[in-house]
């Protein structure tokens, strides 16, 4: 028992101290504090968005691409078009912050691993396998 308080004040000291920086910490600090968090949230937010629904789609083990695409039917287009942008942007941070794309979402996850026509009724059709 003795050792476990032990261990729980050693892992609980720093941070009652950081806590403590924290409340003495002063306005503007705690503003640029704040507002970097939202930024790096944010970049991961994109990130995680576009791998998730990357995943969804293309290493799904319930259903198969073509079908999870005819089911989104006229909202497919949507999928690429929002896609496409996300990395846009995701490659712009990127490079704001002296990195490449790459260094966030392997090559494998930004183009689709089959060829897709975008159709004018908002639905998608894939190439074959």
């Amino acid at each position: 028992m003795k050792t476990a308080l032990f261990l729980l004040a050693l892992i609980a000291a720093p941070v009652a101290a950081q806590l403590l920086t924290i409340q003495n910490e002063p306005a503007a600090q705690r503003i640029a504090r704040q507002v970097a968090q939202e930024l790096n949230s944010e970049f991961d937010r994109r990130i995680y968005i576009h791998k998730t629904l990357f995943n969804q789609v293309w290493n799904n083990k319930e259903a198969t691409p073509d079908a999870i695409l005819a089911a989104l039917g006229n909202q497919a287009v949507r999928l690429f078009q929002l896609s496409a942008e996300n990395i846009d942007h995701i490659d712009r941070l990127a490079t704001i912050l002296g990195k490449d794309v790459a260094d966030f979402i392997p090559a494998a996850q930004r183009v689709p691993p089959r060829a897709v026509t975008m159709n004018a009724n908002g639905t998608v059709t894939l190439a074959p396998n």
